[in-house]
């Protein structure tokens, strides 16, 4: 079995990077920022909408729910998603996000 680094080596770049896909990523990426200037903008305007509303009712209630996450209401996410969200959870909700 070769070892990963070697593997590394031999892996033609141009067909892992091509310009499709860079296209792609590039739009994935400017459409986020997009909509986190939407949000940025509701909540300077005050609007009706709660814009952090399903991070602060799922994924900040890590404490809460760490042994049966799905008895609470919205989470549909596998329950190993909760590990990663950990060193947020303790944090306001203002800082984490």
């Amino acid at each position: 079995m070769p070892k990963p680094l070697l593997v590394l080596k031999h892996i033609q770049w141009s067909s892992v990077f091509t310009r499709t896909r860079l296209q792609l990523a590039g739009f994935a990426l400017i459409l986020a920022v997009c909509w986190w200037g939407v949000a940025l903008w509701l909540l300077q305007n005050d609007a009706p909408i709660d814009v952090w509303g399903d991070q602060a009712w799922v994924f900040l209630k890590y404490p809460t729910a760490i042994l049966e996450p799905y008895k609470m209401v919205g989470f549909i996410n596998m329950p190993w998603a909760k590990l990663f969200l950990l060193p947020v959870a303790i944090l306001p909700l203002s800082i984490a996000v």
